[in-house]
């Protein structure tokens, strides 16, 4: 009950929130998520490394992208999974806070950050080899995806890969339903939505129509997106392993239009 009251709190504040803009809705949620993202229940990037992982041992994979970060702590397991494999990290957002944030708490990502839009990405064809977001899609309209995966081709390398998990409602607990239906309801009430419901096969239609194969499918316990060309080549890729989920750089934070 503890927890339905603090979660109702929460969606007060965020009906407040959106009331005032979607500006204003976004620099709630990104001070909300900085605040707590070296908490053991916050989720990260790295939380759902078990699904990319598989679609990149059998690729050679030299620059990466993140496509949207939530958080500091974000930027940072991508960062420290890239950098261990000798990966050249790209992080990119839409909003300034995320990446003030990330660049302020880990002054090593500083050149790896850049604040764009998704569907407006400045890099030339064919930059990266792996394109990766986190529950990404649930934050993007659906009338911009299509641009979104039409960047995605254009930026994405022959033979490499775009790995994005997607909500698991299957993984949820009956709470977990009902707080996810409350936040959407809430959501496309105020400004029009701010999270959308995943319809796979409108993402399938979407890719498809960008010139990608999509496949949507159940790793471990993260349902994910992946996205390729049409042709692809393989290379052997030796294991993939874990970053770590340090505290010792924990710091006190302060309480988009996203792609």
């Amino acid at each position: 009950m503890r927890e339905f009251w603090d979660y109702g709190r929460h969606l007060v504040e965020e009906g407040k929130a959106l009331a005032q803009g979607r500006d204003h809705f976004w620099n709630y949620y990104y001070q909300r998520a900085e605040k707590y993202c070296d908490q053991e229940w916050a989720r990260t990037w790295g939380d759902g490394l078990d699904f990319h992982k598989p679609f990149l041992e059998s690729r050679e994979i030299s620059r990466a992208l993140l496509c949207g970060t939530s958080s500091s702590r974000t930027s940072r397991d991508f960062f420290e999974f890239t950098q261990a494999q000798g990966i050249e990290p790209q992080i990119i957002d839409q909003n300034e806070q995320p990446i003030q944030a990330s660049g302020e708490r880990f002054p090593e990502m500083e050149d790896a950050l850049l604040q764009v839009r998704g569907e407006n990405m400045p890099f030339e064809e064919e930059t990266f080899d792996w394109i990766t977001s986190d529950l990404l899609l649930r934050r993007v309209k659906p009338e911009v995806m299509s641009h979104l995966f039409e960047n995605f081709k254009r930026v994405l390398s022959p033979g490499g890969v775009v790995t994005i998990t997607l909500d698991n409602d299957s993984a949820q607990s009956l709470a977990q339903k009902i707080k996810s239906k409350l936040r959407v309801c809430l959501h496309q009430y105020f400004q029009g939505g701010a999270y959308y419901m995943e319809d796979h096969a409108e993402i399938r239609a979407l890719a498809k129509k960008a010139g990608l194969q999509a496949e949507i499918k159940l790793t471990g316990d993260e349902w994910g997106l992946i996205l390729t060309h049409d042709s692809e080549k393989k290379i052997t890729r030796s294991s993939l392993p874990s970053p770590s989920r340090s505290t010792d750089l924990v710091q006190q934070h302060t309480p988009e239009e996203a792609f």
